[in-house]
């Protein structure tokens, strides 16, 4: 009888101890998560808004902690970059501009690591349980805030960055720039917050792509575990690999790219770190995509070609148009060779996560050098906000709000064969990132 009693007790519907203390911390931080983004829609402001505000970020900051707590160095380094974030959460008066830049600065960081300590933590789950899931939407959220305070601290410190529907009151900028941020990272694009400046347009294509891959890459996951009962732990990259880093190298470029390009277009001084980024940028996907003999033949030709156009600027006038071309040839080829790759893996490692991440940036980068080309053919075939002549920055930023299919509305096709080059990209961007959860599943099921 004790032992049917027992029995009955263990499959009575409730969850182990040890998994509900697992759980619990994920529970507390989504909860604080979810109540920091619905005071924003109060409007407070002034000393009840700090009032109210303070225990709550004081509660996302401790759940954080307590959700790390069996990392070690993960703990100790978020503790470190709470510090700050949890003394000027509880000294900020209310509405004053200094604080709130302060207030960026010290929280950005914290947001950041948070959200990247959370997303590795789910993604090497071995278990679709509850903690898994609620802790994928917590990165989510994490991602938002994070990009968040980037957003204030810009638009405080020049402002002008974003254009506005209404202009909000400087103690709503917070509440106003959560709202755009999630807005991006969701891909929604309503278009009535929209980025001016070209360092916030840098920082909104990267939330645009990370709002695409974090579900397929999240989703993957817990599906496969799900349907499996469990899965192994995470690896690193697959055994024998030759060139170890070439994704991480290509990624790393990728992403400095973006965020560096609107310093390097802002003088004819300055586009000589454009050309050398450009070249690394060339360099990073040769070592990456090159991995036949006849592929790394070719790339180095086309690639030879695109950096003779781009350094020869005293060079004939054809020069630059058959630059544009060769990259675009180079660059199609690489994330060709690259998909192949993909396709032809048979396990799940941080190779091949970081491969598909800068794969689906490259495709933006590519399909911005055509944009570039068509332009040279045919000037004004996308709109620009102010009417001027396309720049670097912006077919990078166009480019990417396509393929993401984002789309604030800022900048438009114009020419029927630009509108037919732009629905392209965006039909890639929507079927990668689910050809890309179907791939991961398959491989997590067959392991």
């Amino acid at each position: 009888m004790g032992a049917s009693g027992e029995g009955l007790g263990r499959n009575d519907g409730s969850r182990p101890r040890d998994e509900r203390v697992k759980t619990n911390p994920f529970v507390l931080l989504f909860a604080a998560l979810l109540t920091m983004f619905g005071v924003q829609a109060l409007g407070l402001s002034g000393t009840l808004r700090s009032v109210v505000l303070a225990p709550i970020g004081l509660l996302v900051i401790a759940a954080m902690l307590w959700v790390l707590k069996e990392q070690r160095v993960v703990f100790w380094t978020t503790a470190v970059l709470a510090i700050p974030a949890a003394i000027n959460t509880v000294l900020t008066p209310g509405p004053v501009e200094a604080a709130d830049i302060t207030e960026s600065g010290f929280h950005w960081p914290f947001f950041c690591f948070a959200a990247a300590a959370v997303t590795a933590r789910v993604v090497r789950s071995e278990r679709a349980d509850v903690a898994t899931v609620i802790g994928s939407i917590c990165a989510y959220l994490l991602i938002a805030f994070a990009f968040t305070s980037l957003y204030v601290g810009l638009e405080l410190a020049s402002p002008g960055s974003f254009r506005f529907g209404d202009q909000p009151p400087d103690y709503l900028l917070f509440s106003a720039l959560s709202y755009f941020s999630l807005v991006t990272l969701t891909t929604l694009g309503y278009g009535d917050t929209v980025p001016l400046s070209e360092i916030a347009r840098a920082f909104v294509t990267l939330e645009s792509v990370i709002g695409i891959l974090f579900p397929s890459f999240v989703i993957a996951r817990i599906v496969s575990l799900t349907t499996s009962g469990g899965g192994r732990p995470f690896a690193a990259r697959p055994e024998g690999v030759r060139r170890p880093g070439r994704f991480e190298g290509l990624l790393a470029v990728e992403i400095a790219f973006l965020l560096l390009i609107p310093f390097l277009e802002s003088s004819p001084t300055t586009r000589i770190g454009l050309r050398l980024l450009s070249t690394a940028l060339l360099l990073a996907a040769l070592y990456a995509g090159s991995s036949r003999p006849v592929t790394r033949a070719l790339g180095i030709s086309l690639a030879s070609v695109s950096l003779i156009g781009s350094w020869w600027t005293s060079g004939p006038d054809w020069l630059p148009v058959a630059a544009f071309g060769a990259q675009v040839v180079f660059l199609g080829l690489v994330c060709g060779s690259m998909l192949l790759w993909l396709v032809g893996e048979r396990r799940v490692t941080r190779d091949l996560l970081v491969a598909a991440a800068s794969l689906y940036m490259l495709l933006g980068f590519a399909w911005s050098t055509l944009y570039r080309l068509i332009e040279w053919y045919a000037p004004g075939s996308i709109g620009t906000p102010d009417g001027s002549a396309m720049e670097t920055g912006d077919s990078i930023y166009f480019s990417f709000m396509t393929l993401t299919t984002t789309g604030y509305g800022d900048f438009l096709p114009l020419s029927q064969s630009m509108e037919q080059i732009a629905t392209l990209e965006a039909l890639v961007g929507i079927l990668f990132p689910t050809v890309l959860v179907a791939r991961l599943v398959a491989l997590y099921r067959s392991e």
